[in-house]
């Protein structure tokens, strides 16, 4: 019957990997003289639940209590012959494993000793790496955004890699938002585990799918899974949360967050601009309650987050003026105020080397000349509201405030059952919804409008977990979830616009229901679909859950084992330009089409003669994706003495190749296959899934990851620990995952056919058997062929296909150092030092690159590359509509391996590598006399594998990763300010003055980092670029004093400053250099955020809060980083546009009970 059981429970699978949140408490039991007490019963009971966990202890006196949920205990234990005794105020947090060694005292049962101490401030047992945030902290911490991961970046070792916040914040502050850019102990971007109760919360993926309600959040815990082989999965780090469980009594929160833009500093470059954003108008709001449904039996606890924002989005761009509107382009004017002469595209005629036009008269094209069509259009364009610049208008319309709006509802619901005292039941369910609209070209309540329109997200999750204790040393765990997260985008019903009353002959691109296309014109608006709305998504992820886990004491190990096993199914659609997507530039309305000049040609005058420069519209597949992962794992956590413990543990996971449910899919190259292709062979083409090989590589079955750890208690007080382990990534994390499905051939693009013929025929617009603006795809739209052509699809294009000897990533973990408790202020000093070797991460290749040797050749004559050549295909049927179809082709094409198509690019080549040193040294405060801190600063650097640096290169460069930071300080404070009733000064106050001077706590948090490493310039570098101490300005960040390939200096300061840089003599020169500087850094500013709350009690169990919140409080900003341009007008200046929020404050209001 044992044997089955274990087999049950280390059987039952998961889809995503289960973590480890529940605690567990162990010790030695022994009399007064030190010997061991067998058989003693030792009791774990929840003060707040009443619920009780017993088990007892062996022959070696030794006890564990697992799988226990966190809270506050009392521990009890009695034995024939002693007194009982009772340890109270045992405070588990997640993942906690603590230590009680319990001496007995000689006695009767009946009579018992109490003992009121803390449990030990380090653990002397275990070697994992971790930093814990209380419910306190999380809740009462200034969070701009409240989105609880993003404290994460406070704690040693974790950062937060986006630097750039945009309008409407980084993508990932607010709670409705996802992401996963965290750098946690070294390891790559995104490749993180998120955990709520133990289940994950990624989807398959490094990110975080949903965000609970902080204050819904017991616990919060950020650990490193070397030693851990139930933690897995992960490139870096694993993030816990517990949240909040039902008690015996009632309590809840109401709460009210509300920002205004009369309370918040603006950016720097909003100072400096003329449009002043308004109306940024922001409320959070929640509500939680946990409790009994029946007292001692069955609890829950449920919350509410709603979630309404108003940014605005103000917009400045450049409008047609009222003549242009008409055609009348007599007042157009360049920079100089030069008239710029519009001509007649019709009258092209050669002239000597080029060709000509003649002007239209008085520069006013007529209207028996102007397309009805773009006549109609015309009145979507906004009409001018600002003067622009004198001569070119520029500028000239100015959409403010371009309201934004946001919207998130969220709702979390648990219940906790217990059926006996063996038996116990937890369950969640939880769902949000949210939405973000952007106008992101100014344009409101119109078809024209373009930008998320609006992108929604949706998140629905649930779990199952079950814990029976099977016997005194015996615990099993298992657990289902399942979530499933939509993002997706949509044009509103609303929106449904008929091209045909416009001219059109509809439906104008691929799709079926007629919206507004994408209109691109040359230094103008933008008009029509864009962004979300123009390649419209449907991603619904899917993923299930199933894990079991037995716990098992025997002497002196605690034993864990356990299984996991995954079913991913990550979907894709992304629609392309299903509208149609027209551009307008002045190529047809200039002098010369050949030749650019700056007096002749406009955008807007060649959309009135109907005269596109280039369009399209897509048809593009879906992919139905899914991978499975299977995990098996083994861990002994052995107190070999009082003083020494190891954690031993074996893991293995298998991550499944991806395959698509239809086998829409390519799956690799082969380079060998020849066909004939029109007067020549060709070889090497594309590979499809099908019955047989449905993956694009092989599953690889090694995937052991032993674990090591140490800790041995040097002298009360003071800890020593080591440990090692390899993880493997996620399969849908980060650089090195593969979950993409390349579906070349299942989706296809029209172009839109401007001009054919050759000749003068090529600069006539609108000539027949062409494209034109009435019928812009006359032959009708192309249809995907799949994979019926086999090797010879999409010839004449660029292909990618995934390597076939892709390997999931893993990385090597290890860290060495010391805790020590210090006897006095309850604080604890910790350094350590932890490193991180990823391996096989995944770069691209590009596969079709002319030899080094041609590529010299290249180098010291340009045009032996450039010259055309014959074309051995010109003709061939199926490079119809591509460049390759054409009778000649350039020398650099046909000397290609593969000159059939334009590139060839082996991605996810895993021969990638991260390398992560850091130096983590932590102090940590715990709450005495009001004051809670913690100080984290971590030393470190981060090298990874870039790419190649040239096509012809064989070996991948490495350099400094472009989230490095040299110097990082995190820094939290809390306190409650020792004035009024019961506290050190005015503790005798009552009525008016303990209202006011009574209730008031301070919380602060600071971060501190050096700049991302600056990115190099395209130039070879040839002395160091960092200027002198007390010379580097923001005008002037680096050394910029260049020699260009025409022999001539520039952006020198002096003309006897030395010569920095060195410009390619052209682009065939091969680059030796690194794309970032080592001893560079961007700028950077300390970001400190505050908060003072008022507490008023309104009875024994109910309380009011008024908070005021500051975030980014001095106002500090953070500028990107220097222009790097070599030919940049600003090279090496840093441009005054603040990356980082301004200040903003924050006003909330909080009912609890």
């Amino acid at each position: 019957m044992r044997i089955r059981l274990v087999f049950l429970a280390v059987t039952v699978a998961a889809l995503a990997p289960a973590q480890e949140f529940r605690a567990s408490i162990s010790g030695l039991v022994t009399d007064a003289s030190g010997a061991a007490v067998a058989n003693a019963a030792v009791v774990a009971a929840n003060v707040a639940t009443n619920i009780t966990i017993t088990t007892r202890t062996g022959a070696e006196g030794r006890y564990v209590l697992a799988q226990v949920p966190s809270g506050s205990y009392t521990v009890s234990c009695e034995a024939a012959g002693f007194k009982k005794t009772l340890r109270s105020g045992v405070i588990l947090d997640v993942g906690d494993r603590v230590t009680i060694n319990i001496a007995l005292e000689l006695g009767t049962q009946t009579e018992s000793v109490t003992v009121t101490a803390e449990v030990a401030a380090i653990d002397t047992d275990h070697s994992v790496l971790s930093q814990l945030m209380d419910n306190k902290s999380l809740s009462e911490l200034p969070l701009n955004g409240r989105q609880v991961f993003m404290l994460a970046q406070l704690s040693n070792g974790t950062i937060f890699t986006q630097q750039q916040f945009g309008a409407s914040g980084f993508s990932g502050t607010r709670a409705w938002d996802t992401n996963g850019s965290l750098t946690m102990q070294g390891g790559a971007v995104t490749t993180n585990q998120f955990a709520l109760d133990g289940a994950s919360i990624n989807a398959g993926t490094g990110e975080w799918k949903f965000a609970p309600l902080v204050d819904g959040i017991q616990e919060f815990k950020v650990s490193t899974p070397s030693s851990d082989a139930s933690l897995g999965l992960s490139g870096g780090g694993v993030m816990n949360m517990t949240m909040k469980s039902g008690t015996n009594q009632f309590h809840g929160t109401a709460s009210e967050y509300i920002r205004n833009n009369i309370f918040d500093a603006v950016a720097t470059q909003t100072n400096q601009s003329p449009i002043r954003a308004t109306q940024h108008q922001w409320n959070d709001f929640s509500g939680l309650v946990t409790g009994p449904i029946r007292r001692n039996k069955l609890f829950f606890s449920g919350w509410y987050e709603g979630f309404r924002e108003r940014v605005p989005f103000p917009v400045t761009q450049t409008v047609p003026s009222e003549l242009e509107r008409a055609g009348d382009f007599s007042d157009t004017r360049n920079a100089s105020g030069q008239l710029i002469v519009i001509y007649d595209p019709m009258s092209t005629v050669a002239s000597g080397s080029g060709f000509a036009r003649t002007p239209f008269t008085g520069n006013k094209i007529p209207g028996s000349l102007q397309s009805p069509i773009s006549q109609n259009i015309m009145q979507f364009f906004p009409h001018s509201n600002a003067p622009g610049n004198p001569y070119t208008r520029v500028n000239n319309w100015v959409s403010s405030p371009n309201i934004g709006k946001y919207g998130y509802n969220a709702w979390y619901s648990k219940f906790d059952y217990v059926w006996n005292q063996n038996q116990r039941t937890t369950g969640s369910v939880s769902q949000d919804w949210g939405f973000e609209y952007r106008a992101s070209n100014g344009i409101q309540n119109s078809p024209a409008k373009s930008g998320n329109d609006p992108l929604r997200r949706i998140n629905y999750g649930s779990s199952l977990d079950h814990v029976w204790t099977v016997n005194s040393t015996t615990v099993v765990d298992i657990r289902a979830a399942w979530q499933r997260y939509i993002n997706y985008s949509a044009q509103e019903v609303a929106d449904v616009f008929d091209g045909s009353s416009l001219g059109w002959k509809v439906p104008i691109g691929s799709s079926p229901t007629i919206h507004f296309p994408q209109l691109a014109y040359s230094g103008y608006l933008t008009m029509g679909t864009g962004g979300y709305t123009a390649n419209r998504i449907f991603w619904p992820d899917q993923a299930y859950s199933l894990s079991g886990t037995v716990s098992k004491t025997l002497g002196k190990h605690f034993l864990k084992v356990g299984t996991q096993v995954s079913d991913t199914r990550p979907n894709r659609y992304t629609s392309g330009w299903t509208y149609g997507n027209f551009a307008f530039d002045g190529g047809f309305t200039r002098r010369d089409p050949q030749t650019s000049d700056s007096t002749s040609g406009n955008s807007i005058a060649s959309f009135l003669l109907g005269a596109v420069a280039s369009g399209n519209t897509d048809v593009n597949a879906s992919s139905a994706a899914r991978f499975h992962t299977y995990s098996l794992y083994v861990q002994d956590d052995l107190k070999l003495t009082s003083r020494l413990s190891l954690n031993l543990g074996l893991r293995w996971d298998l991550q499944t190749p991806i395959t698509e449910r239809f086998d829409r899919m390519v799956i690799g190259f082969d380079p060998t296959s020849k066909y004939a292709l029109g007067n020549s062979t060709a070889t090497g083409g594309l590979l499809f899934a099908g019955p047989g090989h449905r993956t694009s590589w092989d599953a690889k079955k090694t995937g052991f990851q032993p674990r090591l750890g140490v800790a041995y208690l040097i002298k009360p007080r003071l800890v020593m620990r080591a440990a090692y382990g390899i993880t493997y990534v996620p399969l849908g994390g980060g650089t090195g995952g593969l979950v993409t499905v390349r579906q070349n051939g299942y989706s296809r693009s029209t172009s839109y056919v401007a001009t054919s013929g050759g000749g003068v025929n090529s600069y006539i617009p609108n000539l027949p058997g062409n494209s034109t603006w009435t019928n812009p795809f006359p032959a009708g739209v192309l249809q995907p062929y799949g994979n019926s052509l086999g090797v010879k699809t999409t010839l004449g294009t660029g292909v990618t296909y995934d390597s076939p000897d892709y390997t999931v990533p893993y990385v090597h973990q290890f860290s060495f150092g010391f805790e020590y408790e210090l006897p006095w202020w309850k604080t604890t000093l910790e350094a350590s030092y932890v490193g991180s070797r990823t391996r096989h991460l995944t770069i691209s290749q590009n596969m079709d690159a002319i030899s080094l040797q041609n590529r010299l050749q290249c180098f010291a004559d340009t045009t032996y590359c450039t010259k055309s050549v014959t074309n051995p295909f010109a003709g061939a049927p199926e490079l119809v509509g591509t460049s390759l179809y054409n009778a000649t082709m350039s020398n650099n094409q046909a000397m290609l391996p593969y000159p059939q198509f334009t590139g060839v690019t082996q991605a996810s080549l895993a021969i990638g590598n991260q390398t992560g040193d850091l130096l983590e040294i932590r102090a940590n405060k715990r709450v005495s006399h009001g004051l809670m801190a913690n100080v984290s600063y971590t030393f470190g650097k981060i090298i990874m594998t870039r790419g190649f640096r040239e096509a012809q290169y064989t070996t991948p460069y490495r350099t400094l990763a472009d989230y490095d930071r040299a110097h990082h300080v995190g820094l939290t404070l809390q306190y409650d300010l020792p004035f009024g009733k019961g506290k050190r000064w005015l503790s005798g106050a009552s009525g008016v003055v303990e209202k006011v001077v009574g209730g008031w706590e301070y919380n602060t948090s600071l971060e501190y980092m050096t700049g991302t490493p600056t990115g190099r310039p395209d130039a070879f570098n040839v002395a160091n670029p960092a200027l002198p101490s007390g010379q580097q300005t923001y005008n002037r960040w680096f050394n910029t004093c260049t020699l260009l390939a025409n022999g001539q200096r520039a952006n020198c300061a002096s003309p006897d400053e030395p010569i920095v840089w060195v410009q390619m003599t052209n682009s065939y020169q091969l680059r030796t250099y690194d794309d970032r500087f080592p001893n560079l850094r961007n700028p950077w500013a300390t970001q400190v955020n505050m908060s003072m709350f008022k507490n008023f009690k309104i009875t024994e169990r109910t309380s009011f809060q008024f908070r005021a919140e500051a975030f980014n409080a001095f106002n500090t900003p953070i500028y990107q980083g220097p222009d790097t341009g070599l030919t940049s007008n600003s090279f090496g200046r840093v441009t005054i546009a603040q990356q980082n929020f301004p200040r903003s404050m924050q006003f909330a209001f909080r009912l609890s009970f």
